[in-house]
Parts: C-alpha cells; structure tokens; sequence
C-alpha cells in the first residue's frame, strides 16, 4: 500500500517521533511524507530509512499558492492509497488539496488536543474550528491521541462516526503493529 503522510513540520516533537518510528518499523507499505515546512530534525533521519521525503517550505506560516500547487501535484504523482495527515494545519491543507486530487481514503490526526486561547495561537484555533466543520466531508476517519482522559473541546467537535480516539501509550505501540492507522483504514 502506497501510504502519503502529510504533515506540519519534522521537528523534535511526539507526533513526529511516531511518524518517524511508524516509518521505520512497517516493511510492509510502501510510505512518502511531505512536510508543509521544512526537513528539520527528521526529514534527514526519514532519508536515511530511504523515505522519500518532499518540503513546501511554508515558513512562518505563510501558505504559499506555488506550495499548494506542488503539493496538489505531488499528490498525483505519488498517487496513494491512503493519505495520512499529521497535526491541523496538515490535516486542513492536506485534507483538502488531497480531496481535489481525487483521494478519497484521507485520514486525520490530531495530537495536541488542548486548545486554550491563552496558550495556542489564534490560526492553529481557526484552524482546529474550520476542521470541525470539515470533519463531516474531508477525511474517512480521524484519530486523536488523548494526552489525558479528558475530552478537549475538540475532540467532541469533530463527526463521532469518524473520530476514533487512542491513549498517548497505545499510539506509542502504533508504531510497531500499525494500529494507528490500519483500524481507520478498514472503510466501507
């Protein structure tokens, strides 16, 4: 299986640190990323695992139209089975350009869950908010990775049907058995 990950950026955090070890533990799909931003940390570390890896180079977040374009046609020529979006910048860009590309098996994650308005910027709020309206037509299902058992505002925002929700220790030992993303890909 041809398997896209589009993701926000490969610097030192969680989810990119599970992206890096799902990569680097599944021999049995075939897996690209693209980061939206630059190679940082882990583009280099992906390379080496003989990833291919594709920046957009959105610096500073600004969303460049030649990044939008690249992605929309990078997206046709790897032509995936399944696209896989890290974080919410990268599931509302990648989500959507991706559904204009014509892939239909999309499925978003979402690992900081915690949106408090003193604390997180203003667009990763917009964005979080125009992807719970998002969540009834763009991807197939979505996951969310609970830090605590809590549920943020957002996680009740998004379609129930497709919000799948795993604890920060099992998406850990995803990494391993693919579970993070193999149960949302069992579509009807």
């Amino acid at each position: 299986m041809q398997v896209l990950h589009i993701i926000t950026g490969l610097s030192d955090g969680g989810a990119e640190a599970v992206l890096y070890r799902l990569c680097q533990f599944d021999n049995e799909n075939n897996h690209v990323v693209i980061s939206l931003q630059n190679e940082d940390k882990y583009g280099p570390l992906l390379k080496d695992l003989g990833i291919d890896v594709y920046t957009l180079d959105f610096l500073n977040g600004k969303v460049r139209m030649l990044g939008l374009v690249k992605l929309f046609y990078l997206i046709k020529k790897i032509k995936p089975d399944v696209i896989q979006t890290w974080m919410y910048h990268a599931d509302f860009i990648g989500g959507v350009v991706g559904r204009i590309a014509g892939i239909k098996n999309i499925v978003w994650g979402l690992h900081h869950t915690t949106l408090v308005k003193e604390k997180s910027k203003r667009s990763t709020i917009l964005i979080a908010k125009i992807n719970a309206f998002l969540s009834n037509f763009v991807p197939k299902k979505s996951f969310t990775v609970l830090q605590s058992p809590k549920k943020s505002k957002n996680q009740l925002a998004l379609k129930k049907p497709k919000a799948l929700l795993y604890p920060m220790d099992m998406i850990l030992q995803a990494s391993l058995k693919i579970v993070l993303w193999a149960q949302p890909l069992e579509m009807n």
